[in-house]
Order: structure tokens, then sequence, then C-alpha cells
């Protein structure tokens, strides 16, 4: 059965596209195919090649989360994410730390595309987030999801292992970095969960990158990716 992301944008998995430059994310993406997954453009390869430049060398049939992050004033959110739409990004996001005026700035100006808020990053630990925010991550991820609900966004980004709150608004879709399946490293995340343990926690979409584009014990990009999407596949039935 598929998941409301995929209905709504053609993926369940996302793909960090992390590379250094154009000719590594082509490569990349060559190696896998065009088909079953979609991916994510964070701040490295965007500041490294500029998105609209990107956006000219990258299939227009692979749907395509746009990760900055924003956060900024409400103006300058709406305006950004009115220009991201207009890109074709399927998905946006933006910290749900901006407040509510830039959410409802952001989620009036979206267009066709899911917008989607960040909770508590997946690298932070309880101890950070008491630092930061004064509650533990699973309070943070409750907090932000009211909010979320209340001013016009589609989802939240957060943490599977969050996904165990069972006061998070249904009406939510929920994506989830912060995978990591068994025969991967954990690398710098903090709060990991495997792919068949985030869908079926209530994850709507997973989002994991070098398990697959710098997969271990000697399994090429093909490989890592079937495996995952077996993996989610299974969670599904």
């Amino acid at each position: 059965m598929p998941t409301r992301l995929q209905e709504k944008t053609g993926a369940t998995l996302y793909i960090a596209l992390d590379a250094p430059d154009l000719l590594t994310a082509q490569t990349i993406i060559n190696d896998l195919g065009p088909h079953g997954y979609g991916i994510k453009l964070g701040l490295e390869l965007c500041t490294a090649i500029g998105l609209p430049e990107l956006l000219k060398h990258l299939d227009p049939q692979i749907p395509k989360f746009i990760d900055l992050k924003l956060n900024d004033i409400p103006n300058t959110v709406a305006n950004t994410v009115r220009i991201l739409s207009q890109m074709g990004a399927k998905i946006i996001n933006l910290h749900a730390s901006c407040g509510k005026k830039a959410m409802q700035a952001a989620a009036n100006a979206k267009g066709n595309a899911l917008l989607f808020a960040v909770t508590a990053l997946t690298s932070l630990t309880d101890y950070d987030c008491e630092c930061i925010y004064g509650a533990t991550a699973n309070k943070v991820v409750n907090r932000f999801a009211m909010m979320a609900t209340d001013n016009g966004i589609d989802g939240i980004i957060c943490s599977a292992q969050d996904l165990q709150n069972h006061d998070l608004p249904k009406t939510l879709m929920y994506l989830t970095p912060g995978i990591r399946p068994t025969w991967a490293a954990t690398n710098d995340q903090a709060r990991i969960t495997t792919p068949h343990d985030a869908i079926k926690l209530g994850a709507d979409g997973i989002v994991i990158g070098r398990p697959i584009t710098d997969p271990p014990h000697g399994l090429t990009r093909t490989e890592a990716l079937q495996k995952i999407l077996t993996e989610i596949n299974l969670a599904q039935t």
C-alpha cells in the first residue's frame, strides 16, 4: 500500500544527493537509474553548483525535495518558497522555529509543492534539545507538530523514533531522515531507525543518503537501493 507521500509526489524514498559537484551527482543518478525514488537536494550541492543550474542537468521526472531548511522572516521565507515551487520542487522545508507567521506565509506561497517543517534534527540528542529548546526531542517534535497543523503545513520532518508519540496529529505527513539499515554504519546521526521500522512506525517517507550513495561491504549503489526498496515494500505489506 503506497504511503501518502508516494501518492502525492511519486516516491516514498528520497535519496540525499550530498555530492560535492555536478559530475558526482550525475554519476550517482546514472548508477541508480531514474525510477523508484526521489532525490533530496541539500545545502552542499546547491551551494557548490547553484540550484537553477543544478536543476537544468537533473532528470525532471525524478521527484525533488529541496532541502534548504528555510529560517527567516515571513516575507523572505514566503518569497523563497514561491520561487522553489515554481522551479518544480515536490517538497520544500522550513524550520518550525521560524514561527507561525512565517509558516502561514509559506503555506500561502507553496503552489503545488508540499511544505514540511523541520522539528528536531536527527543529529540532536535529548541533551542537545534540552539546551536549545528547553525540552526533550519528543516534546519538541510534539510542540512543533501542533504548530504546523495550525498553520497550513503539510507535514513535519523528524526522527522515526518520534513517531511513537501517540499525540502527533494524524493529518500531518511524516518524513523521516536518520535512516540507517542494519548493514550500514550509524555515522553522525543520533536518533536513527531502519527503513523497515520507520515505515512500520508511520513514516510517509524516508530520507537516506550514504548507505546508498556510498554503500558499505562491497555493495553497488544499485544493490543498496534495491535492498532498501525491498525493506520498504515488506514494511508496507
